[in-house]
Order: C-alpha cells, then sequence, then structure tokens
C-alpha cells in the first residue's frame, strides 16, 4: 500500500511538472533565458536611415536609460523598463533592448528581463519564486508588454522609410 501511495504521488509530480513547463511558451536563447529576436527586412534602406529611426524610437521609448552603441557589433542597445500594473500596482520587468542594423535589414533582441517590486523583492523573469500565485498571469502580462514593443518597433522602423 505504502509503494502505492509513493507511485501516485511520483505521477503526480511527473505530470504536474510537464504542466507548468508546457504552460510557459516564452522564446528562450540556447542558455534558456527568455529572448524575444527577430530580423526585419526594410528593402532598399540604407543603415544610417534605420540608424537614424531604431535611436528615435529607443530615446521615445527608453527615457529611463541611455542608448548606447556596442562596440563589437555597433548595435544599438539600452536597458530600460515597463510597468506590469495588471499583475502588481508597482511590478516593473527590467530588461535591455539591443537593435542591430544592416543594410537593408535589422535585428532586435529583447532579453535579460529582471521583475522588481517594492520592498527589494526582485528577481530574473525565468526564476518565477515557487509557492507564488499568478506565475501563468505574470509570464501573460511580460509576453503581452513584449508583443506590443515588438509591434511597435517594426511599425515605427516601416513609416516613413519608403519615402526617403
Amino acid at each position: 500500500m505504502k509503494k502505492l501511495n509513493y507511485i501516485t504521488i511520483a505521477l503526480i509530480l511527473m505530470l504536474t511538472t510537464i504542466t507548468v513547463n508546457a504552460q510557459h511558451k516564452l522564446p528562450v536563447n540556447a542558455d534558456k533565458l527568455i529572448a524575444y529576436k527577430g530580423e526585419i527586412k526594410l528593402d532598399s534602406v540604407k543603415q544610417d536611415l534605420m540608424a537614424e529611426k531604431a535611436a528615435e524610437w529607443l530615446r521615445a521609448h527608453y527615457f529611463s536609460g541611455e542608448v548606447v552603441q556596442d562596440e563589437t557589433d555597433k548595435a544599438l542597445v539600452v536597458r530600460g523598463f515597463f510597468r506590469m500594473p495588471e499583475f502588481n500596482d508597482e511590478g516593473t520587468m527590467y530588461h535591455e533592448c539591443r537593435i542591430k542594423l544592416d543594410e537593408g535589414k535589422y535585428t532586435y533582441m529583447f532579453h535579460n528581463f529582471i521583475y522588481t517590486e517594492p520592498g527589494g523583492v526582485s528577481f530574473p523573469a525565468e526564476s518565477y519564486p515557487a509557492g507564488w500565485k499568478g506565475d501563468e498571469r505574470f509570464y501573460e502580462l511580460m509576453n503581452n508588454g513584449v508583443t506590443l514593443m515588438i509591434e511597435d518597433l517594426q511599425k515605427y522602423m516601416a513609416s516613413g522609410v519608403a519615402s526617403r
């Protein structure tokens, strides 16, 4: 009878683990860290014009951080945040945004997500604290926030470049 209880408990734990892992289908990089990446083609657009548009977008959306150029790959980089009031009135998701420009295309990456609440609670987005409720909602809101920023970036980068 005891053996049957251990097997039942083991099966429940396995199913719970599988269910939890299946629920959070966020994009990850090779290190299994959440990272949203994409490459967008803008045919016949010069790199200097894309750099101008990307810098404008970054300054408009990341007033909390300074836009710098990474010397290794010439990407524009900024560290910023977005609020997650639907999850916690004062919760903030800090992250890094990189935009790398090439002739006729650009790549973006949103990564290094750290969630912070007042009072010192802070954790990488991949490490939602065990025992806290609301992890599904947390990842849904995070995904919505990043997706809206990506859509806005794509619209902004495409706007007006064909006429220049």
